[in-house]
């Protein structure tokens, strides 16, 4: 049975005061707490004091939990902390220290402490490091706690995992009761004396499969590339040749919905056997079928972006290929009303993310980020992948700023095609994307500015060579010459932003900051944002960021107000 045990010298409270409900509570309870070395004392006060201070509120107003801490914390960049990582990693280790000598939830093993003796016997026997030590941290806890080894059940386990979540606040039990019931079962197995009762080891959480397009018969297959291959345009001067070719990107989106909305189909029609052509998949009742089955119900029906385009896909297709009668083009179309269209204006993530940059510090550590990215690959610590690694990220964050092109344009990037320098490596150099390359079709030219096209320089020059790759194009490249992928470089720039901001930031959120500092600086320049982000239409720009009007407005009525309180003063 796990129970509570009675604390040693070494954990319990000297006083028995209630458990604190916020900072100013523990820094009440670490002055009358005269046990503890006075030094330690005055480190816990100042680590307290220190993410009070980073937090930007009084003690009374942070509560004695370090989860909600840490919450906090994730909230304010870190540039908006004024202290730097390494301050407020060793604040939040003798903060941690403080909140757990003073709180009343039973905790973890103070270090050092031993096994019992029946524990101490069993960890005799286990015959590696890699039993001993991967069982180590879930026998001492059951020790502490007074469970005896055949006690040991999914419930025990439970309480267990329970407690180390308490304590570590839910960061790691996932991977500790893996790891627990899994070498348990080993043990129970393979070590003689071990407890013969197995645990059940956590069930992963599953993935709905799709079905590949291979196993629907051959006739479905055959319609679909035919589809494809109309829609791609392969043959311009058919006398049914689309309108507009579509792009590559979007001919892939539209694959995978096919794809998907047959496997939905198939799951609830019993097989793919009867999915024998794209006419049948969308048919009006069969694609209810597909499309109910991604609403989430509730109080009110909550529609995806991707079951929208879903809907709109299967409707394409039923009008442009098909050739569905009137009568179902009507009912698909009602079918569409009814899921409602996309919400306008930014969605909460990227409204929260540009309201972090309000803070001129937190907007200045962003435009510094390439200079100091530049800096880091000066030491001789990195070998040359990763300098060149660093330095490819410290580029690209900076051609995001003065060009916020898309992620898949930034990683496609040729020096043959899309970097000009008309009057040499002295003078300007641009960006420029023809129209066949950009997702509106627009011709996109950013100018770099000075400090831009110095940093793209030095990185020829310098750092482009480790990779040694001959004649290869490509502005990004791996040791080897090939290409850096969209996806490798996505991740590289969040990981870099994360790592010296705090900020969680995507490459296509540069998008949206370059409209909020646009509008800020010019309010109702929305025909400027529409040129800076290549919009083709100026409705995409008024429907994506009209939001930020109220920002505009908001903005000018404080302005109004406070020369209305600068004129009452003067009276």
């Amino acid at each position: 049975m796990l129970t509570t045990p009675v604390p040693s010298s070494r954990s319990q409270s000297p006083a028995p005061a209630p458990p604190p409900a916020s900072i100013a509570d523990v820094l009440d309870h670490l002055r009358s707490d005269h046990e503890l070395d006075e030094q330690r004392r005055k480190a816990c006060a100042g680590a307290l004091r220190t993410l009070c201070s980073a937090l930007g509120r009084e003690a009374s107003a942070v509560p004695a939990s370090f989860r909600e801490i840490d919450a906090l914390l994730a909230a304010v960049p870190a540039s908006a902390r004024g202290r730097s990582k390494k301050s407020i990693d060793n604040a939040r280790s003798l903060a941690k220290a403080a909140l757990r000598r003073y709180s009343k939830e039973p905790g973890l093993p103070p270090r050092g402490t031993p096994l019992n003796p029946a524990w101490q016997g069993l960890a005799d026997r286990l015959p590696d490091l890699r039993l001993r030590n991967g069982l180590s941290r879930f026998m001492r806890i059951a020790s502490f706690h007074g469970c005896a080894p055949e006690d040991i059940d999914d419930a025990a386990v439970d309480r267990i995992v329970e407690l180390a979540r308490q304590v570590n606040w839910g960061r790691d039990v996932k991977s500790f009761r893996a790891q627990a019931t899994g070498l348990w079962n080993e043990a129970v197995d393979t070590v003689p004396g071990w407890p013969t009762r197995k645990l059940t080891p956590p069930t992963p959480r599953a993935r709905e499969a799709h079905l590949p397009i291979s196993a629907f018969p051959d006739s479905f297959q055959r319609e679909l590339a035919a589809y494809l291959s109309w829609a791609r345009g392969d043959n311009p001067l058919a006398k049914n040749a689309p309108a507009q070719a579509l792009k590559a990107s979007t001919l892939r989106l539209r694959e995978h919905q096919l794809r998907i909305a047959a496997s939905v189909l198939a799951s609830q029609l019993g097989g793919a056997s009867s999915i024998t052509s794209l006419e049948f998949l969308v048919k009006p009742e069969h694609v209810k079928q597909v499309l109910t089955s991604f609403l989430k119900t509730g109080p009110e029906m909550r529609v995806s972006a991707f079951t929208r385009g879903l809907s709109m896909t299967l409707k394409t297709v039923a009008k442009q290929w098909v050739g569905a009668p009137q009568a179902d083009l009507d009912e698909l179309a009602r079918i569409q009303r009814k899921l409602g269209s996309a919400p306008s204006g930014l969605t909460a993530k990227n409204r929260k993310l540009i309201r972090q940059f309000d803070d001129p510090r937190v907007l200045a550590q962003l435009l510094n980020l390439p200079a100091k990215l530049r800096e880091q690959t000066k030491t001789q610590r990195l070998s040359p992948p990763r300098r060149l690694q660093r330095m490819q990220m410290a580029l690209a964050i900076e051609l995001l700023l003065c060009a916020p092109i898309r992620i898949n344009n930034l990683s496609a990037l040729r020096l043959d095609q899309h970097i000009e320098w008309p009057s040499g490596w002295g003078g300007p150099a641009y960006i420029v994307l023809n129209n066949t390359e950009t997702k509106n079709d627009m011709f996109l030219e950013y100018p770099l500015p000075d400090h831009a096209r110095d940093l793209m320089r030095e990185y020829l020059d310098r750092y482009r060579s480790y990779a040694d790759g001959g004649d290869s194009p490509w502005l990004f490249v791996k040791m080897g010459g090939a290409a850096v992928s969209a996806a490798t470089l996505r991740d590289g720039i969040k990981k870099a932003i994360k790592r010296e901001l705090g900020i969680d930031m995507t490459p296509h959120q540069f998008r949206h900051l370059a409209a909020a500092i646009a509008l800020d600086h010019h309010p109702g320049a929305i025909g400027l944002v529409r040129d800076l982000l290549g919009h083709k239409n100026i409705k995409t720009t008024v429907n994506s960021y009209a939001g930020m009007r109220t920002r505009e407005a908001g903005q000018a009525y404080d302005k109004l107000l406070a020369s209305r309180r600068l004129t009452g003063a003067e009276h």
